[in-house]
């Protein structure tokens, strides 16, 4: 089974995985590949632009260190997102990486892992909601 990495449980995993729930570490250390999508780099990159994520400049070389493989993105994905509604979704990142994996990606729950979609499992963290 190949694992498809959320932005965010990419990053829990590179900073340790002290924010992942056991079952979720315990797949990504035994599954045979864990795919990481150009997308989560490319909102990685943008937030570290703008000031609203804060990761080291090596990151990237713990990304390949990790035995990650890479995702790339198509022309035909990136032709796609120009049908994305970025101005209505506030993780455009999130929206694309969606996009790029549609009908092979399903609403996750927090922490869970999907079903089997096909050869990629989705692992990804839903937000958790602010108390008011």
């Amino acid at each position: 089974m190949r694992l498809l990495l959320d932005t965010h449980v990419l990053l829990c995993a590179l900073m340790g995985g002290d924010q992942l729930k056991d079952d979720v570490v315990e797949r990504i250390r035994y599954a045979p590949q864990v795919l990481v999508s150009a997308v989560s780099i490319w909102e990685i990159e943008i937030k570290r632009s703008t000031g609203k994520l804060s990761v080291p400049d090596g990151y990237l070389d713990a990304v390949h260190q990790s035995g990650f493989l890479p995702l790339p993105v198509s022309w035909e994905h990136a032709r796609e997102s120009g049908t994305l509604p970025f101005h209505l979704h506030p993780r455009p990142g999130g929206a694309a990486l969606r996009r790029r994996h549609r009908g092979r990606v399903s609403a996750p729950r927090q922490y869970r892992v999907s079903a089997s979609l096909g050869a990629v499992t989705s692992v990804r963290m839903r937000r958790r909601r602010k108390t008011q």
